[in-house]
């Protein structure tokens, strides 16, 4: 390739925003240094000039793509960042699968309509457990109850909500009134109390963890992205590294 043509060929690269195209084109067909490379092209481009190169993300990605050729990667490692990433994906999408019965059902619970119940048994149970070399007893309510819906009796359990009297909560007697909302569409589906929180923690914390995964996939595609454009307009690929180039007046 002539001079001339090399250094159109660079310009029409940086006019069309492709920076770290026309860093390695002018790098591989110009000579001296990749730094050298990069304050020529910080003087022709029209953008603002970068201070330093690693403040320029065209020199980073130069520099990291002929970084890689001096250390080539296998598929097996290419494939194995990539696994990692959907590994992760997975594990999130699991704890979203496995919650998000029940946090639809507790968002979908207040279209339902509401209803009065009677409590037929209550049950407190304690478990005792060590936290921070100290016991702790921890209680969990356990109650039936039953309401009507079209004429037609139902029953429901509640097994094991915490019960915390310090807060508040409190024993129901058997035979009080309780307010609960009722599925119109399946009558025998109703909720007592909704603790969306505890509903919504484990969908949030299935997202929290799949937005990592998507994130480190989102990465490599870019790389790889960015990586096959430099491929593409490497002169040193596209003459198998045998064509004696003569830098220009651009060096």
């Amino acid at each position: 390739m002539r001079s001339m043509d090399l250094d159109q060929q660079i310009m029409e690269l940086l006019l069309a925003g492709k920076r770290a195209q026309a860093l390695l084109v002018l790098y591989r067909t110009h000579g001296g240094s990749l730094d050298e490379a990069w304050e020529t092209i910080n003087q022709l481009g029209d953008e603002l000039s970068y201070q330093i190169p690693i403040h320029d993300s065209a020199h980073l990605t130069v520099k990291q793509y002929l970084e890689d050729q001096d250390r080539p990667t296998s598929w097996k490692e290419t494939a194995s960042a990539y696994m990692i990433g959907l590994f992760v994906i997975a594990i999130g999408l699991g704890m979203v699968a496995l919650a998000w019965p029940r946090f639809k059902t507790g968002f979908d619970s207040y279209w339902w309509q509401k209803h009065k119940a009677t409590v037929l048994m209550i049950h407190l149970d304690e478990e005792n457990k060590f936290r921070q070399q100290r016991q702790v007893t921890q209680c969990f309510l356990s109650y039936r109850y039953r309401y009507q819906f079209d004429g037609q009796a139902y029953e429901n359990t509640v097994r094991k909500e915490p019960f915390y009297d310090v807060f508040g909560d409190r024993i129901y007697d058997i035979g009080e009134q309780i307010d609960v909302v009722v599925n119109p569409w399946q009558p025998e589906q109703s909720i007592h109390k909704r603790f969306m929180y505890q509903r919504t923690l484990w969908v949030v914390v299935g997202i929290g963890i799949i937005a990592p995964g998507a994130a480190w996939i989102a990465f490599l595609m870019f790389l790889e992205n960015n990586f096959r454009k430099l491929r593409c307009c490497d002169p040193l690929l596209k003459t198998n590294g045998s064509a004696n180039i003569q830098p220009s007046a651009l060096a």
